[in-house]
Parts: C-alpha cells; structure tokens; sequence
C-alpha cells in the first residue's frame, strides 16, 4: 500500500505525516505529499537570496515536471537540522548557501555537515555567499543596522552619495537627485520612503 496525500495546505500535510509515522509509516516509502508523487525531489537550504532560487524554480514549468521542491525554510530559522535526515536521506538535488562549519549558526546547519546524509547519487549545488554584495556592486553603500528599508523588509545598505547630497541639500527633492546622481527608477523607488518625500514631489 502507498498512500497519497493530496492536502493542499504544507502545513496540513506535515501533521498528517505525524500521525503516519506514528503508526510506523515512513514518509517516501509509504506515504508523500502529491507534490511529490512520481517526481525526484529538491532540497533548499540556506537564507535570504536562496528565497530567489526557491521561487525562480517553483514557476519554471521544466524543473516542476521532473522534481518536487521540497518546502524551503531558512536556516537561521531552523532549531535542529537534524530533524531533515530523513529528508535528506531521500532527496535526489541538494542545493545549498556555502554555509561553512565556522557559522554563527553552528556545525550542524553547514553544508559539511548536511551533505553526509545525502545519497551517493545526489546532485549538489552550492551556491556562493552573497551577503554584502551590494558593496560589492556599489562601492559608496555603507551598512547601518538600525536602518529598516521599505516594504519593512531588513536591507541594511544606503547610499553615501545620496546621505551627503540630502545632507548638504536639505530642501531637495527627488528629480534633484535623480539628476544629480543617477535616473533610474529603481533610485525614486528606493529612495522616496528612506527620506520621507512627500507624494507628487516626484
């Protein structure tokens, strides 16, 4: 007997399983969500811009016909890795944030450690860190913790360029600036809330 569960809700499903394994069925031998049914699985890990990854191949039709992404959780928000062997024992693609050994996490949310429950014929990809990139990118963009961007997502870079012409131009608006350091849009996106301009100064 194999059963299927066809529960649209992850979280649904998860406590389902619960309740399987306590009966002694094992999810992947079993029982499996119908996301995954007939399909070789995907495993992510890691934070932040592996969100990007997660979703780019959740909508990419190809991918989806030949593997089940299975639920992404950031790292940093997982308590216990262990609580993945499982998992891991079964998933047919790893792909990972390079997280080393030596992170603020600790030992068991690296890569070193994960990979060791991984099948031999496992496909992994790891992906470089790219924390800091926008420094990389944009030389003038310094990093302020106490600063929470638009949206009220945590971007923790601002502009130099932009801080020291608001700072010496305080009555500015938002077409000074674009005029004086760059005209793009993403610049009136981003910058319209940091500095509080008022609506139609634009």
């Amino acid at each position: 007997m194999y059963i299927v569960v066809t529960i649209e809700n992850w979280k649904v499903y998860k406590a389902i399983s619960k309740e399987l394994n306590s009966v002694g069925l094992v999810e992947f031998k079993d029982f499996v969500w119908y996301k995954y049914y007939n399909k070789k699985l995907a495993f992510i890990w890691g934070n932040c811009h592996m969100h990007c990854i997660s979703d780019y191949l959740s909508y990419n039709k190809e991918f989806n016909e030949e593997y089940g992404i299975i639920k992404f959780q950031e790292a940093y928000m997982c308590e216990n890795p262990d609580e993945w062997i499982h998992t891991l024992n079964n998933v047919d693609l790893f792909i990972s944030q390079d997280i080393r050994k030596e992170n603020s996490l600790g030992e068991k949310h690296s890569v070193e450690y994960l990979e060791q429950y991984l099948k031999p014929d496992c496909k992994k990809i790891i992906v470089p860190n790219l924390f800091g990139m926008p420094k990389f990118m944009f030389p003038q963009t310094y990093f302020d913790d106490d600063y929470m961007s638009y949206e009220g997502t945590m971007e923790w870079y601002k502009d130099r360029y932009i801080d020291e012409y608001v700072e010496k131009n305080k009555d500015c608006k938002i077409d000074d600036i674009v005029n004086n350091i760059g005209d793009t849009a993403e610049i009136i996106r981003v910058i319209k809330p940091i500095y509080n301009f008022k609506a139609g100064e634009e």
